[in-house]
């Protein structure tokens, strides 16, 4: 008989050896947070996700956690500013969203999630959310989308002051938020809509295919895969071209990369790229 190798759980039982089975138990527990669903969800941003996770832990690597670190006496850290406003010394609070900065974003990307009231407080958004966390409407998916990509933007825009020079508007910051927040709307199927998830949804320009009345997709679309609509080799990129879409499909180019952009173009001939 061969030997096995198994693995005594944390209830004490012999299991067969595997790392999950491991990690489960050596892995540190606590209670379930009540902000879980706002930060992961099975719509959500992965790269946003993470980002908002440290956000809400207040776990990013800004100037008031580098008051706690021992950095030397000939340091001083009063010197340091918040890069967006250069007023006052970097904190979390202040990033999201009190600086006069953000908070200008905030206030334009607020009214696009139906949260036109909700002050340009982290914690205040992060209440409002939480009710609504746990559900699928339109208001509860929307506004997690769009509160963390509005912080993650926002975050790069710190960055790229601090240690690149670079800077942008707050019309630039919410300009790119929209379109992010939008390439990820398009990707959904949107049902079973009250009148105000309805009016949330126009104001994200979603194509009509998005929204599906009685199980079929908007009327005068039909869903196509690329792969069974251009044969293998095709060339899409020329074939956008020469088309009438050529400027939309040009400047999303630039903005989100030649994949979306051929997402954006195929939801105007009624495709779906996969």
């Amino acid at each position: 008989m061969d030997d096995v190798i198994l693995w005594r759980d944390r209830d004490g039982v012999l299991r067969p050896f595997s790392v999950a089975c491991v990690w489960d138990t050596i892995r540190s527990r606590a209670d379930m947070v009540n902000w879980y669903n706002v930060v992961w969800f099975s719509h959500c941003i992965p790269h946003h996700a993470i980002h908002m996770w440290l956000v809400i832990q207040q776990k990013l690597k800004i100037q008031d956690r580098l008051r706690q670190w021992d950095v030397g006496p000939s340091i001083d850290l009063n010197l340091l500013k918040y890069p967006l406003c250069d007023l006052v010394p970097d904190s979390h609070d202040h990033l999201f969203f009190e600086c006069s900065f953000s908070s200008q974003v905030w206030s334009k990307v607020r009214v696009l999630c139906g949260m036109d009231s909700i002050p340009p407080h982290l914690s205040d958004v992060v209440a409002f959310i939480v009710p609504l966390s746990k559900g699928k409407t339109v208001v509860s998916i929307i506004s997690r989308i769009v509160v963390a990509a509005t912080s993650y933007y926002i975050w790069l825009e710190r960055n790229g002051r601090l240690f690149k020079k670079k800077t942008s508007t707050p019309g630039q910051i919410v300009d790119v938020i929209f379109s992010t927040v939008r390439l990820k709307l398009v990707t959904f199927k949107f049902k079973k809509m009250s009148t105000k998830s309805r009016l949330l949804i126009d104001q994200w320009k979603i194509p009509s295919y998005c929204i599906v009345h009685d199980g079929v997709p908007g009327e005068g679309c039909t869903l196509f895969s690329l792969s069974k609509v251009f044969p293998s080799g095709f060339p899409l990129e020329r074939f956008l071209r020469r088309q009438p879409y050529l400027n939309l499909y040009c400047s999303y180019r630039v903005v989100a990369g030649l994949r979306d952009a051929r997402l954006i173009i195929c939801s105007h001939l009624g495709l779906c790229l996969v």
